[in-house]
């Protein structure tokens, strides 16, 4: 971690535009280290109100707290105003939503602290993620982007593989894996569902490492940027179900983030972040392996989200999270007081019953649990000294929860292009 001496920072009050990800849990973190949280609320979301969608979500949240203060992309005077005169210390993401305009907040606030709102569309449209890094000569996967409610040419998925995965290019989803026989019947599905008139998607081309179980594997880091300086608190490997409707998490490891063998993986990283202007604020990037090396699945330029189970879980293995280390680094102050290490693995489970969820929760290791109604699933954490007793629940529960799983049909290897 670095040692710089940040004493200009005094007031202890960071603000975050849109918050999203892990809202409560930010809070809470912030407050117990004595930092002020300043929730600053997008004025623009006019987007209907829906909690399975990220959109729809932000614009609950700001119907829901009306005192909150507001900024504009259209005119950020107040907003700096409000700001310059509590003091805030940072201005950063809470969702990968308008980020141009939070940028230039930034700069207007603390621009020591500021990303360059030249490059934010890079850091929130995936498929301007993936043009930038591509031009820079990284590997990114083939992809064809569309806006949704206009014509679509089909020739232009002449050079993609038979199968790809659709994402929408901002906000969490679900993203299905769609053949080209299907797609012309994805699209007249998809149009009904998304009304948005601006809405847009990309097809790209479904890289996957698949482990020895054929599962995909990919890698989670966390940690955050302070005026360009890169630190790297956490490693995650999940594993997924691929299903030609999508994804399904399944479980994640914690791995030693300092350990030799990943080093290549965070150099990696820190290249990618700096090539995406990720100077400050909290990432949360996914990573899978390829012949050429790693490869930038989604970039997510913010704090994990789960309702923070995530930073718990980081927490929980380590003694100590992404916000704390944040708080440590940006305050130049004594790490936090350090939790005992405990043994950990988090699973995801989808479409648990209201009974099955208290079933869940009589395992004697469970830590916590979080449904995700964007995601569509509940994350279950373990946690217990007593590394068997963990290994032992989080298996039986796997078993009985997720091994069911699969509603749609599995994707072999066979049915990927070469990686």
């Amino acid at each position: 971690m670095s040692t710089t001496k940040r004493t200009n920072n005094k007031n202890r009050v960071v603000a975050f535009t849109s918050l999203l990800s892990s809202a409560e849990h930010l809070k809470a973190t912030l407050a117990r280290r004595g930092v002020r949280c300043v929730d600053l609320v997008d004025a623009d979301v006019t987007c209907p109100a829906d909690p399975s969608t990220s959109i729809g979500a932000l614009r609950i949240y700001a119907d829901a707290h009306p005192d909150l203060p507001r900024y504009s992309a259209h005119d950020l005077a107040p907003a700096a105003a409000t700001l310059t005169e509590i003091g805030a210390d940072f201005v950063l993401y809470g969702y990968e939503h308008n980020m141009a305009a939070a940028d230039r907040l930034a700069e207007m606030v603390c621009p020591h602290y500021a990303n360059d709102p030249a490059t934010a569309p890079a850091r929130e449209w995936k498929d301007e993620t993936n043009r930038l890094l591509a031009a820079r000569g990284f590997r990114v996967p083939r992809e064809v982007s569309f806006a949704l409610h206009e014509p679509f040419d089909v020739e232009l998925l002449e050079g993609m593989p038979d199968r790809f995965i659709i994402k929408s290019v901002r906000y969490s989803a679900n993203h299905p894996v769609v053949s080209k026989e299907k797609f012309g019947a994805w699209l007249v599905t998809q149009r009904s569902q998304d009304a948005d008139p601006g809405a847009r998607y990309t097809a790209q081309e479904l890289l996957i490492d698949f482990d020895d179980e054929g599962m995909q594997k990919s890698f989670s880091i966390d940690g955050f940027a302070i005026d360009g300086e890169h630190h790297f608190i956490s490693l995650q490997c999940w594993r997924k179900h691929v299903l030609d409707d999508g994804f399904r998490y399944c479980w994640a490891d914690q791995l030693d983030v300092r350990a030799d063998e990943h080093a290549a993986l965070l150099s990696h990283a820190s290249r990618v972040l700096t090539e995406l202007g990720v100077r400050n604020g909290f990432f949360h990037p996914d990573f899978t392996a390829s012949p050429d090396g790693p490869v930038l699945i989604d970039l997510n330029p913010r704090i994990a989200g789960a309702g923070g189970i995530v930073d718990k879980m980081i927490a929980a293995a380590q003694g100590s999270g992404v916000i704390d280390a944040f708080v440590d680094v940006a305050y130049d102050e004594p790490p936090a007081p350090a939790e005992p290490a405990r043994h950990v693995r988090l699973l995801a489970i989808y479409g648990l019953t209201a009974g099955e969820v208290g079933e869940v929760s009589r395992y004697s290791t469970l830590s916590d649990i979080h449904g995700s109604e964007i995601i569509g699933c509940h994350f279950v954490l373990f946690a217990d000294t007593d590394a068997e007793k963990v290994a032992e629940d989080a298996e039986s529960c796997f078993r009985r929860f997720i091994a069911r799983q699969p509603a749609g049909r599995l994707v072999a290897r066979g049915a990927q292009s070469s990686q």
